[in-house]
């Protein structure tokens, strides 16, 4: 047949429609030829990076969860997840790189009746509901109070590390792999469990524990750093002070360790520090800073009530016994910069920084009277604290984390000078975009002074998690 003949459409349906009729040519099998054809010119034309990519790739599943995400609620976003099979892999993806199916890791350091502790709580946002996992049996003996465990939640896991060893009162840190606990090798310096106080933080990858205090209750200047890929501790360095109760933040690939107390032979006997150290990891090397406008250190009782965070290329750092100004350093000028006053003056607060705010939440008011529920947030373009809407309940000695337009505060607690003190169960967020706090489902277990608070994304249905 001229070839020229079937240059229209109506040429060509016309010599399909005739095959098909006199039964030379199926329809079906027709279709499915052209149809092949089409598929692989277009594929030709656009050719993927791999051959061996299967459709979730191709069709780009995790960008189609993410704009689903946006648009949807988390429950809405938990309810198509079930709509269907067909549906089932965007939704899934959609439920966990929702903003609010976050990890939340909480740690508290005393539970109100001083016993020890058996669980670790976890908050599943999918559900809202909160479930607990058991701690590893060393982690059971003893009483906990006044120790400081602090979670990390580097590389993926969960860490627990202060907590009172069955063998002994020493230091230990413990890992949360696959629902098991794997105990971590000892600390190359050996720190007792409770009233260690040292400063303790994550700068890429590793956990490093500075200072503490030791079994005589010496004041330590040790600097121990634990590699997660290697598995193994590394002693640093000392710092140039030895001092407990300080704090440690990670700012451009450097380690400042600041404040905090230090004595000459007994914890008791305890001098509170103005001074600041940082670490460099590629020298190996501290350097001491200039010295902070006003020592911050513990309260009478050893309590850290110093907290510092990071925002842009600033470090921050507030609070002290008796003390309740911030001040920041700029490591391009090599100063500390003094700020301006807060308009209720607090300690014991909770603070944190996120989208380019600081935020102060609770704690006690200046006459040490009761403890507060305001909020108010550090805006360092204008230099002034603005006023924000208070939480629901009053609380010192929480913790607080922000993450994706909303900011976290667990536990805490109530003081009385009758009795002891009422341990918090509560836990609220603030949402930056409608400024209202709302209540979350209180933890199974009250948690105060919680030291070390962080938000993981949860991945293949991990939930979010909550220790004492």
């Amino acid at each position: 047949m001229d070839t020229e003949m079937l240059q229209r459409p109506d040429e060509f349906a016309t010599l399909c429609d005739c095959l098909f009729r006199s039964g030379v040519l199926r329809r079906d099998t027709f279709l499915a030829a052209l149809h092949r054809r089409r598929f692989e010119a277009v594929r030709k034309a656009h050719p993927y990076a791999t051959h061996k990519s299967g459709l979730a790739d191709v069709f780009r599943i995790g960008e189609l969860a993410a704009t689903a995400a946006s648009f949807l609620c988390l429950a809405d976003a938990s309810r198509l997840r079930e709509l269907s099979k067909q549906t089932r892999a965007v939704s899934k993806g959609a439920v966990f790189s929702h903003p609010d199916a976050r990890a939340l890791f909480v740690l508290g350091c005393q539970h109100q009746d001083l016993q020890s502790f058996e669980t670790i709580s976890h908050f599943d946002p999918t559900r809202h509901c909160w479930n607990t996992l058991n701690v590893p049996p060393s982690l059971t003996t003893g009483s906990r109070s006044f120790c400081m465990p602090t979670l990390l939640g580097v590389d993926g896991f969960l860490y627990i590390c202060g907590a009172q060893s069955q063998h002994s009162d020493a230091m230990c840190l413990h890992r949360l792999e696959r629902s098991k606990w794997i105990t971590l090798p000892p600390l190359p310096t050996p720190r007792r469990a409770s009233n260690s106080w040292p400063a303790i933080s994550s700068l890429k990858g590793r956990i490093y524990i500075c200072g503490g205090s030791s079994h005589d209750e010496d004041y330590l200047s040790a600097v121990d750093c634990f590699d997660p890929l290697s598995f193994q501790w590394e002693s640093f360095a000392p710092m140039g002070t030895a001092r407990a109760c300080a704090v440690a933040e990670a700012l451009g690939g450097e380690l400042y360790v600041c404040g905090g107390e230090t004595g000459t032979s007994n914890i008791d006997d305890f001098i509170a520090l103005d001074t600041a150290e940082r670490f460099s990891p590629m020298t190996g090397c501290w350097e001491t800073l200039p010295p902070m406008s006003e020592p911050r250190g513990g309260d009478a009782n050893g309590d850290p009530n110093i907290v510092a965070c990071v925002l842009g290329n600033y470090l921050y750092v507030r609070g002290g016994h008796e003390v309740d100004s911030m001040e920041r350093f700029n490591p391009a000028t090599h100063q500390w910069e003094s700020l301006p006053p807060m308009k209720t003056p607090r300690y014991y607060a909770a603070m944190v920084a996120f989208n380019n705010r600081i935020y102060v939440c609770g704690g006690k008011d200046d006459n040490d009277a009761e403890e507060l529920s305001s909020v108010e947030g550090f805006d360092p373009a204008t230099g002034c604290w603005e006023v924000l809407p208070s939480m629901n309940t009053r609380r010192a000695n929480a913790g607080v984390v922000a993450s994706e337009g909303y900011v976290y505060i667990c536990g805490g607690r109530i003081y009385s000078d009758s009795g002891p003190s009422t341990c918090l169960r509560s836990v609220e967020r603030f949402c930056l975009a409608r400024r209202c706090w709302e209540v979350l489902p209180p933890m199974p277990e009250a948690c105060i002074e919680p030291h070390s608070v962080l938000l993981e994304q949860c991945k293949s249905g991990k939930r979010l998690h909550v220790s004492p």
